[in-house]
């Protein structure tokens, strides 16, 4: 799943289980800058985990608790 706002914060998937949110994972291909969505939907979820994915290898940031930028190559090391 996705989710949006009716004022146009997105995120690209929503990983659901029993209608559950899980996960958060937001897709930027050129970005080295965490995107302020990815903060705004896991406190407003109460989620554990939200990862924005980079096109750029090698990146593995964690900006606070449970929030992470990771490059492509990176990402499986980081889910559940």
């Amino acid at each position: 799943m996705y989710i949006r706002t009716k004022d146009g914060r997105e995120l690209d998937f929503v990983i659901v289980d029993q209608n559950r949110p899980l996960f958060l994972i937001e897709c930027k291909w050129g970005e080295k800058n965490l995107a302020p969505s990815v903060v705004y939907f896991k406190e407003r979820l109460s989620v554990p985990l939200a990862i924005q994915v980079s096109g750029i290898p090698g990146i593995l940031r964690q900006y606070q608790r449970g929030v992470f930028l990771s490059g492509y190559d990176r990402l499986l090391t980081l889910l559940p």
